[in-house]
């Protein structure tokens, strides 16, 4: 030490707040929450092969739907797919560890996924066919189904009579019918799940409007108590002139997005609040938009013609956001000296600029912070 003040200054630190070593880790700290802390193994040496194993389906109906719902704290962790036909499989998931230490003597068993026994026997098949009929006019793809944290439950819309319903994956059987659109339901998404497997449902329709629903884990049904006849949404959302095709929830940041047949993509809040509509550029509307909803990031993907793909992406500000749903934002940007609608997400519509080039439109930022 340079005194024998600095000296007894440091010597004071360290009985008050202990020694700092000068290093803590060797590798990297995984980020809270992120999908190496849950599955470490994702990112070894073996999950970086191009392809690990094939599941080929006797059913031969294109697979629209895929959930992977493999956290180590499932009583049952699977990988449920869904054909065109809606014929569902409950392929097991083993995990990476067995197949990885697994001999040729058994890899057989020691595959990370195995296919569905009902399915790959054909015996019982009919415990895994939907055989209720869907309106004629929808089309399947991934956007008719949602399947629960728990693997136990997948939803379904796209049914004549405006509901959209609840089946069990362990039989087969319908459980619970639920209406509420005064049109056919057209899509269907569900936010993260909170302790006790409770999420939010969301439901898009050709009526324009999306309903926002509470899974209730304990009984497994939409609604917050088992046995009522009648369940009523948490919120309607509403803005959109016409049918609703996509639509993504986070409870989390507490928002949904949605995008329509054509028209622009919605930012709502849970409590129905429009937030922000984003139109979509002119040569973008061939084909609907796709929003999609992670954790801490907002994208909005815009098709463009038949290949191409831009977003529109915004980093997540806690502080932001609290202060946005709470509508604090404007007092806080006149605080700042910021003009109030350039700070504020506004209901206004967003018109986007010119193009820079001819493959990738430019955004401005939702908000600026």
């Amino acid at each position: 030490m340079a005194t024998a003040l600095h000296s007894s200054a440091v010597e004071s630190q360290i009985r008050s707040f202990g020694q700092t070593p000068c290093q803590l880790l060797i590798e990297p700290h995984p980020p809270r929450s992120s999908a190496m802390q849950v599955t470490p193994l994702m990112f070894t040496e073996q999950m970086q092969q191009d392809v690990i194993m094939v599941l080929k389906f006797p059913s031969n109906s294109p697979v629209t739907h895929v959930a992977a719902n493999t956290q180590p704290g499932l009583t049952s962790p699977a990988i449920i797919t869904v054909t065109a036909n809606r014929l569902f499989a409950v392929n097991k998931w083993h995990g990476l560890a067995g197949h990885q230490s697994s001999t040729v003597q058994d890899q057989q068993y020691q595959l990370p996924v195995e296919i569905d026994p009902l399915i790959a026997s054909n015996v019982g098949s009919h415990r895994r066919q939907i055989s209720d009929l869907l309106d004629q006019s929808i089309q399947i793809s991934s956007q008719c189904f949602i399947i629960t944290a728990d693997n136990r439950f997948i939803l379904l819309c796209g049914f004549w009579d405006k509901s959209f319903r609840v089946y069990s994956t362990d039989s087969g059987k319908l459980t619970q019918i639920v209406f509420g659109h005064r049109d056919v339901v057209t899509c269907l998404a569900r936010s993260e799940s909170y302790i006790g497997g409770d999420c939010y449902v969301l439901s898009g329709s050709r009526d324009a409007t999306l309903l926002l629903w509470y899974w209730n884990g304990k009984h497994s049904s939409i609604g917050e108590s088992l046995g009522t006849e009648f369940t009523t949404p948490r919120a309607i959302l509403t803005g959109h002139d016409c049918e609703v095709t996509c639509a993504s929830v986070c409870a989390e940041l507490g928002v949904v997005i949605s995008g329509c047949k054509e028209g622009p993509c919605l930012i709502h809040s849970m409590n129905g609040d429009l937030l922000r509509t984003l139109e979509v550029p002119e040569r973008c509307t061939a084909a609907p938009p796709h929003p999609v909803l992670h954790r801490g990031t907002l994208h909005g993907l815009l098709r463009q013609g038949d290949s191409s793909v831009s977003s529109v992406s915004t980093a997540n500000c806690w502080d932001t956001w609290r202060r946005l749903l709470s509508g604090q934002i404007a007092s806080a940007a006149a605080a700042e000296n910021i003009p109030e609608q350039r700070s504020a997400l506004d209901t206004d519509t967003i018109n986007y600029p010119p193009a820079q080039d001819d493959t990738f439109p430019t955004f401005p930022p939702l908000w600026l912070e």
